[in-house]
Formats: structure tokens, C-alpha cells, sequence
């Protein structure tokens, strides 16, 4: 997130087309609608994997940043963090929709 540029708010968001949606078909969306890395603020949010803690250091898997992209929260992952009952817009269910499709796999959403 600390690396990219910052002046776009309209994104394809182009990861499905890796999935086998035709790039025309995908809609331009807002960028705070995705999890696209051109966002105007540079904080991201993800969930990782906490694999080992050797005295301050944490080490984890399943993250999506750059080599020595800064950290700057931690927060463990607990049940009163959980979102029950997600909805997600109606433009990515359908691109969910074509997906499983066109390929025959179940994306979660």
C-alpha cells in the first residue's frame, strides 16, 4: 500500500479476469468498494496467520504487502471481530455468479 499511487478512484477490479471474466464485462467500481491497493489512504486490513513469536518478533503468513511495507497495528482475531451476515453489492455476486459458471468453481465471496 506504501508503494503505489494514489490519484485513481475508479478500478476494474481486475482479479476476475484471472478468473475468466472477459475484462469488458467486469464494472468500473469505486476503489473503496475493492481491496484494490490504489486506495487514497495508505492502510490496509488483512488477516493473518500468526505462525511463531521469538521474543518481539511475530512471524506470520498470509499476508499481501511489499518487503518492509510498515505495520502498524496488530489485534488478535476473536470472535467479537467476527461479521455475521455479510452482504456483499450486487455487481460482485454477479461476477461470483459468472464465475461459477463459466469454470464450475465456488468462490467464496
Amino acid at each position: 500500500m506504501s508503494e503505489i499511487e494514489r490519484r485513481t478512484l475508479l478500478v476494474k477490479p481486475r482479479r476476475f479476469a484471472k478468473l475468466g471474466i472477459p475484462i469488458d464485462s467486469i464494472p468500473t467500481v469505486g476503489v473503496f468498494c475493492t481491496d484494490s491497493p490504489h486506495r487514497p489512504n495508505p492502510i490496509a486490513i488483512t488477516i493473518a496467520r500468526l505462525l511463531k513469536i521469538e521474543g518481539n518478533k511475530l512471524y506470520v503468513d498470509d499476508v499481501d504487502l511489499f518487503h518492509e511495507t510498515p505495520i502498524i497495528d496488530i489485534k488478535p482475531y476473536t470472535e467479537s471481530r467476527i461479521i455475521h451476515n455479510l452482504k456483499y453489492p450486487e455487481w460482485y455476486s454477479n461476477l461470483i455468479e459468472q464465475i461459477k459458471l463459466r469454470t464450475g468453481r465456488i468462490l467464496e465471496p
